[in-house]
């Protein structure tokens, strides 16, 4: 050969796969040179701007990629290629979901969908469903996006696609996750590490671990979890540092889950330090979220409210509306606290817009989780009254974040205890003796241990309120022995045995106040309820584990 380098589809393929791997200059100078090629055929031009506009986007030169790919669509319709047509349909979706334009995302994502159908082109089929599928999860629709991604994963399945398949498999994991289906999440995720396996893919299987992690802490299984992320940690070493902060968040979540706030304030700040190190606003503001959530827990009111504050400033430039509204959604929580009652309804208000402006089931569900949080706090009983609804109308709405969930039904309790104790109506006490035992049921759904502690510990109270002194010492014998079994740390297991203690202690005391026929009202100030729930809350009141879907 003379040196002269005759391009073929094979090459732009090459190109592609370079886009795809991170390696844009090595694409870029490949593009360069395909430009310059004396082919000035419109087959040939219309390839060159498609590709150009797929270096421009994973650049996030997105104003850049929108002409480009717009550009590429209108010579692809005059060359009449159904294929170039539709990848140039994908990549304006792209474009307008990486905005945060879902509608119009998704109408691109459909058109370019049905002409791969028409072509035949399962690979580019299985990512469409997959790319409509991550529409619908950042709309909060979970149902919606797990039909997509099955969809996807049933491609992938049939082309043998082991990269593809574990991607749809991880999508698939998170949105059980999220629904709190821990157990269908943890078989769809290990199907996934499986199928990342096979291709030695070092980063995916890091990936793996750290979802695994994270599946084990809401199960309350917090040795297997650090087990999974400590396996992250080792592989991701010196390979992939975004991975290896993520890993930390995650050790740094058990340790806030054990009570061991010191040593999990250190695994985020190494996180911290990290991310600062590689200038990613998003993660660093993530960062920054969890710090907030251990100094909050920790008492340091003014500190975590500075920290989040941080976190939503960064977010903020970013648009990312699902975790801003996490955070906006804690930061109401706390001023509450703090009975800063104008800077909760700036919050809320803020709240409102992202709300008014985004059809998102998630979003929808904080929003009206926070005004009736503030709603409760309100003097006037009408508002009491219908924050009492609000936080009904969720506990009963299906399931698109269960930590929602669990948070209404623990709001729900606490105002049907403040109605308990002014009005001493038995029917009240059914109602939080039956909402009491939705939660021990949402739990045993979601093989959680750490909420089902909480809820076998809340039926005791309740138990006590009521006068059953059995009931209680057998609930609290049951969330004994789940801390016990799962070895859930020093922390869970001396809140239990504390509870216990306290019954022994305090077991005169409580016959004496069941014979006497006390009030209800005195009876709660001995269960000490009000204080349980609130410390509930605070380790339930988390608004998010880590990303999903990208």
């Amino acid at each position: 050969m003379s040196g002269e380098h005759k391009h073929t589809d094979f090459d732009f393929q090459q190109v592609e796969q370079l886009i795809k791997e991170g390696k844009l200059d090595e694409a870029k100078r490949s593009l360069a040179f395909f430009k310059e090629k004396e082919d000035k055929s419109l087959s040939h031009r219309t390839k060159v701007t498609l590709l150009k506009g797929q270096i421009n986007k994973a650049k996030g030169s997105l104003d850049q990629a929108l002409v480009t790919f717009q550009k590429s669509l209108t010579m692809s319709e005059e060359l009449g290629d159904k294929l170039q047509i539709a990848k140039s349909l994908d990549g304006i979706a792209r474009v307008y979901s990486s905005r945060g334009i879902k509608d119009r995302a998704l109408e691109y994502f459909e058109k370019s969908l049905n002409l791969f159908k028409e072509i035949g082109d399962a690979h580019d089929i299985a990512w469409s469903f997959w790319n409509i599928g991550s529409i619908y999860c950042k709309a909060g629709d979970l149902v919606k996006s797990s039909d997509y991604f099955e969809l996807s994963k049933q491609f992938f399945e049939k082309i043998g696609d082991n990269k593809g398949n574990g991607q749809a498999l991880y999508c698939l994991s998170a949105m059980a996750h999220d629904k709190g289906e821990l157990d269908r999440a943890l078989e769809y995720q290990n199907q996934s590490l499986i199928h990342y396996k096979k291709v030695g893919n070092t980063i995916k299987i890091s990936k793996s671990f750290i979802k695994l992690g994270f599946i084990f802490i809401s199960k309350g299984d917090l040795n297997q979890a650090q087990d999974y992320l400590q396996q992250s940690l080792e592989i991701s070493e010196g390979i992939d540092a975004h991975h290896k902060a993520w890993a930390l968040v995650g050790i740094g979540e058990i340790y806030r889950l054990k009570g061991e706030l010191d040593r999990a304030l250190k695994c985020l700040k190494q996180s911290l330090a990290l991310r600062e190190e590689f200038s990613q606003n998003q993660d660093i503001a993530e960062c920054l979220y969890y710090i907030g959530k251990i100094l909050l827990q920790q008492g340091e009111l003014n500190q975590a409210w500075e920290y989040l504050e941080k976190s939503l400033g960064l977010l903020e430039e970013k648009n990312n509306f699902l975790f801003i509204t996490g955070i906006l959604l804690d930061l109401i929580s706390l001023v509450i606290e703090q009975e800063e009652h104008e800077q909760s309804n700036k919050y809320l208000h803020r709240l409102k817009l992202i709300n008014d402006q985004e059809k998102n089931m998630i979003i929808n569900q904080r929003y009206r989780l926070a005004r009736a949080l503030i709603l409760r706090d309100s003097p006037r009983i009408r508002d009491k009254a219908l924050s009492q609804k609000i936080f009904q109308q969720i506990t009963e709405e299906e399931i698109v974040d269960h930590r929602i969930t669990v948070a209404a039904m623990y709001n729900l309790c606490e105002s049907l205890l403040d109605e308990l104790k002014a009005y001493g109506e038995n029917s009240v006490m059914l109602e939080a003796k039956s909402l009491a035992k939705q939660i021990t049921s949402l739990a045993q759904k979601q093989f959680s241990s750490l909420l089902a502690i909480d809820a076998l510990i809340l039926q005791a109270k309740l138990a006590l309120v009521e006068g059953n002194l059995s009931d209680a010492e057998e609930f609290l014998e049951q969330a004994k022995f789940t801390a016990e079994e799962r070895d859930l740390g020093k922390y869970i297991i001396s809140k239990v045995y504390a509870e216990k203690r306290n019954l022994d202690d305090q077991y005169d005391e409580w016959e004496n106040l069941i014979k006497s026929n006390a009030s209800f009202k005195k009876r709660l100030e001995q269960a000490q309820l009000k204080d349980y729930l609130y410390e509930a809350l605070k380790l339930a009141r988390v608004g998010k584990d880590h990303k999903i879907c990208e």
